[in-house]
């Protein structure tokens, strides 16, 4: 009963987007949710006999990868915003929306929206669908997209 009166309170709504410590979150006000959250993590490996556990759920990424797939196509455009104002970062160019090849428009300003990202590798021959799997960013800013079929496409921000 007392985990339930827990999550009732302020602690069990808070939004805390990130890992465990203030620099690894999106949200201030965290340090709570940081304390259950280690805890957790030490509970898990000591029920599992572990060395490593980790406790987030496989939730917004997995989730909107999931309705991408269903209901857009490689070049279709969506409406996003950064995570500072608001937004996820899932519909952001290194998230499921950047892997589907979605055309990401910022809304940061809605009076002067904007073009981010959009790739849309072509299909390869014989394939249904682009495979690409992963999205990652070095310190020049340039975009190291896997393809399972083709190998890594190297893209730079214009």
């Amino acid at each position: 009963m007392a985990a339930v009166t827990e999550l009732a309170t302020e602690v069990g709504t808070r939004a805390a987007e990130g890992h465990i410590g203030s620099a690894n979150r999106w949200f201030a006000g965290t340090k709570h949710i940081d304390e259950i959250e280690a805890l957790c993590v030490e509970l898990l490996k000591k029920a599992f006999h572990a060395s490593y556990a980790d406790h987030r759920l496989m939730g917004s990424m997995l989730g909107n990868l999931a309705v991408y797939q269903a209901l857009t196509s490689p070049g279709d455009v969506i409406m996003s915003a950064a995570q500072p104002v608001g937004g996820h970062s899932s519909n952001r160019v290194d998230g499921p929306a950047g892997l589907r090849g979605l055309r990401i428009v910022d809304i940061k300003n809605p009076h002067a929206p904007r073009e981010v990202a959009s790739f849309v590798p072509d299909v390869p021959a014989g394939a249904e669908r682009v495979q690409s799997n992963d999205v990652c960013f070095d310190a020049r800013g340039l975009i190291y997209l896997v393809d399972r079929t083709r190998g890594l496409h190297i893209l730079e921000r214009a």
